[in-house]
């Protein structure tokens, strides 16, 4: 049995994300193969197989097709904006009873957060993220893939966001009644954290954040500041406080 984390790069721009990811993935978890899909020219050596894509299909349906065609037996589907700060291997043996085992979404009124009483409040049961998606390469977890892809439309113009992008397309195929098809839902606050999350966990839940999901990791701390200054401004103290996002990656 081999595990292994796919990333799916189309453009520079998610090319240069990949590569950072991979870099932080590498830190904590050395021993996790890496294939990474993309149709741009790359010369680093952190990917331990590349993938070079050649399609017309829109690029949530490339990712699909990516997901669809992993490489290994137990695989760590995980979008390129995202940074890795701890060892992966504890939730990776949860597949050994569960079929995929993924994140709820934050949960949103009004683009505020619900609630900041307890970690619980961040989570929206009933919508998936699938921007972070640990899976078992077996028959009902390929049907299901294969499912999800053939919903997705074909060409750039026939995608529409929040109508038929790849995570929409998942959460109406998704059932937690399905008994052919074993999910289990991960804690977002450890596994698809979002920044705004932070202030508002426990001292122990920040110790405990595995990945963290969002826009511009990559970046220089200035530059973070520029790009997204809802974020970072507001956010940058407790982070440097908690030492997240501290990671030196060349």
């Amino acid at each position: 049995m081999n595990r292994g984390v796919i990333y799916c790069a189309i453009g520079k721009k998610y090319l240069d994300e990949a590569v950072y990811s991979a870099k932080s993935l590498k830190k904590y978890n050395s021993s996790l193969l890496i294939t990474l899909f993309t149709n741009s020219k790359i010369n680093e050596c952190v990917f331990d197989n590349i993938i070079f894509l050649n399609s017309d299909f829109h690029p949530w349906k490339v990712k699909v097709w990516c997901i669809l065609n992993s490489p290994y037996s137990e695989t760590l589907y995980i979008d390129t904006d995202t940074e890795i700060l701890g060892n992966l291997d504890g939730v990776f043996s949860d597949l050994k009873k569960h079929d995929i085992l993924i994140a709820c979404v934050r949960d949103w009124v009004n683009g505020k957060l619900i609630s900041f009483e307890k970690s619980d409040s961040f989570e929206n049961k009933k919508r998936l993220n699938t921007g972070v998606i640990f899976y078992r390469n077996n028959n009902r977890v390929v049907n299901f893939i294969q499912s999800w892809f053939n919903n997705i439309g074909n060409q750039f113009g026939k995608v529409t966001l929040g109508t038929d992008c790849d995570q929409s397309i998942f959460n109406s195929l998704y059932s937690s009644e399905d008994e052919n098809l074993k999910f289990k839902i991960i804690k977002n606050i450890e596994y698809n954290c979002r920044l705004v999350f932070i202030p508002h966990l426990s001292k122990t839940e920040k110790q405990n954040i595995k990945i963290i999901h969002q826009h511009y990791l990559n970046f220089p701390l200035y530059a973070r500041l520029f790009l997204n200054r809802t974020i970072y401004f507001r956010y940058m103290k407790e982070l440097i406080r908690n030492k997240i996002l501290n990671i030196k990656v060349k």
